[in-house]
């Protein structure tokens, strides 16, 4: 008649419950404060023991789970229970756009300090907190669509039911079954998308910040001392054709460029260059070097090119 597990007051948090199914209970989240979700049938009133005195509080719960792959109480590891809160706090961050992207770097976080408070920390009224010397205002019921959100959001109960074909439980939740078991993989996730939706230029009340943005831009620093070598390399070989082209107009010697009767010439013997004159020009070499023969001679190991 009466459930299994680990209970909190009297209420079942881990374990074994079900008479004929013996359900194993992996996960459930109790909330504080009295606070009714649209997707909870029944009424809780849990109170704090960690936060009981903080200010702008937005949600709190309780969330019992049993870590390890398999969601039964059996197992040797002894569940964990641990409280927590979403709270209002100030935020200061530094922020760079580079190249189409967006980086910022978190400076500080406020958060208000604790005190003994007379009205419900889940007030909807409208409120001021100061920080970093200026003041920010929560409009009504600002807290309390936040907090029916995040209720939402939350696993109030996680079973044998919720497990999927590999025997995980669904989305992220399956943090219990993973070391080293972090929460916040779930709920940090969750303030942050909160924290990005409030600060979101379509919301009123955020400011823009407007600026110049940047973006890297490549510079050369020229080492010259190892220039030196192939700047000189490169001087010394225009010296050198300069050179060659005016000694060769002052001598009046023609440009035989990619010819061959140049290789040709300068390789005959002293007898076979007899037949061509000092003077001669190019077209002049070029008619006779179409009725000249030459062969290749060797004589004591040395290959001439001679005329015949």
């Amino acid at each position: 008649m009466y459930p299994c597990g680990y209970r909190l007051n009297n209420t079942l948090v881990i374990g074994v419950h079900g008479y004929w199914d013996r359900k194993a209970l992996g996960l459930s989240i109790l909330l504080l404060g009295g606070y009714i979700p649209k997707n909870i049938g029944k009424r809780n009133f849990w109170n704090s023991t960690v936060f009981g005195n903080a200010q702008n509080a937005l949600l709190g719960f309780y969330m019992a789970f049993q870590p390890g792959v398999k969601p039964q109480i059996s197992n040797v590891s002894s569940p964990v229970l641990m409280e927590c809160v979403y709270q209002w706090c100030v935020r200061t961050f530094e922020a760079s756009y580079t190249n189409g992207r967006l980086e910022e770097k978190l400076l500080a976080t406020y958060l208000p300090p604790d005190k003994d408070i007379t009205s419900s920390v889940y007030s909807p009224d409208a409120f001021l907190m100061t920080a970093a010397g200026k003041t920010f205002s929560v409009g009504p019921n600002v807290t309390y669509n936040l907090r029916s959100s995040l209720a939402a959001n939350l696993a109030m109960t996680l079973d044998n039911d919720t497990l999927d074909d590999s025997a995980q439980y669904p989305g992220r939740w399956n943090f219990v079954q993973k070391a080293p078991y972090d929460i916040n993989t779930v709920l940090g996730t969750m303030a942050d998308v909160v924290s990005n939706e409030i600060r979101a230029p379509t919301n009123n009340g955020t400011e823009l910040v407007r600026g110049h943005a940047c973006g890297p831009e490549p510079f050369v620093k020229v080492q010259w001392l190892w220039v030196l070598l192939p700047a000189t390399l490169l001087l010394s070989t225009l010296v050198l054709i300069c050179a060659t082209i005016y000694k060769s107009r002052k001598e009046r010697i023609p440009p035989w460029k990619s010819s061959a009767l140049a290789a040709l010439l300068h390789g005959l013997s002293e007898e076979s260059r007899g037949h061509f004159g000092h003077n001669a020009s190019q077209s002049e070499v070029e008619k006779m070097s179409q009725r000249l023969h030459a062969k290749i001679l060797l004589q004591n190991s040395t290959e001439r090119l001679i005329a015949i």
